[in-house]
């Protein structure tokens, strides 16, 4: 395999230490004393010349272990900031979680994984309610902006963005890779590191539970003012797509028949505005 994806990871780059763009390492944790194996010049990754997700490259928490926990993705820490798409694709969902608060995006990109063969996918989390520009089945070009960062679901503002290559809509701790084999000569050392505070929110573990997420189709679908007023009728803990379903009598069938459709333009602008 051309990098460790999977349970724990095979080598672990050097805090602090340089890479040479263009030369590819393996997937990367903080705080460890291990060496960097580098694996040839050959850099699958690199060479797909992904966007950078913002417009800075200030990192507030950094992917894998951290610590206290494993870390999906990296945190980048910008305030109200265009997000971009990193690569051309296709969005696969676009909405917000049970909390009301936390808006996110998920993008199938064109660009194929030479370990698994399947699409990389990139999920985009914390955007500014209101901001965001595409609904699923949607496409989206490599820099296209698709909504502005924020602090939704977080405690300071800044956005999560993390890839991985196993088709996963919603991965678990370890379903990731690191990001940095796509920008290894932004990866920071620790000192760069900004810890000021803690940027996750508390509810991180529904992020990868589609029971707990929302997409803008269902919404429409169901009515914008209809959807709120039920979840504002119900605990935080009740908003589930289980109860969704209930309330509003659809079946598993019925959603999956939903999630095919294409919003028209302006039903997509309605749709996406202030909630």
């Amino acid at each position: 395999m051309l990098k460790k994806m999977y349970g724990l990871v095979c080598s672990t780059l050097m805090v602090g230490a340089i890479i040479t763009p263009g030369v590819w390492a393996s997937a990367t944790k903080v705080g460890t004393d291990e060496a960097v194996e580098v694996l040839g010049s050959d850099d699958p990754y690199y060479n797909m010349r992904w966007a950078w997700p913002t417009t800075d490259d200030t990192i507030t928490d950094d992917y894998g272990d951290v610590g206290w926990r494993w870390h999906k993705g990296i945190d980048i820490g910008v305030t109200k900031e265009p997000v971009f798409a990193t690569a051309s694709g296709v969005v696969i969902q676009s909405g917000v979680y049970s909390d009301k608060v936390t808006y996110a995006m998920t993008i199938k990109h064109n660009d194929i994984d030479p370990d698994t063969g399947k699409n990389l996918i990139t999920r985009y989390l914390h955007l500014e309610p209101g901001t965001l520009k595409f609904t699923t089945n949607k496409t989206v070009s490599k820099g296209t902006t698709i909504a502005t960062s924020g602090k939704s679901g977080a405690t300071g503002y800044h956005l999560h963005f993390d890839v991985n290559a196993k088709g996963m809509t919603y991965p678990g701790d370890y379903d990731t890779f690191s990001p940095w084999v796509f920008w290894p000569e932004k990866r920071p050392s620790l000192l760069n590191i900004d810890l000021g505070g803690d940027t996750q929110g508390q509810h991180e573990e529904k992020f990868d539970d589609p029971e707990y997420f929302f997409d803008f189709l269902l919404i429409d679908y169901v009515g914008k003012d209809e959807f709120f007023r039920w979840m504002d009728s119900i605990e935080e803990s009740e908003r589930t797509m289980t109860n969704f379903k209930k309330y509003f009598k659809l079946t598993e069938k019925d959603i999956n028949k939903i999630m095919k459709t294409s919003l028209s333009p302006e039903r997509e602008k309605k749709i996406l505005g202030k909630s």
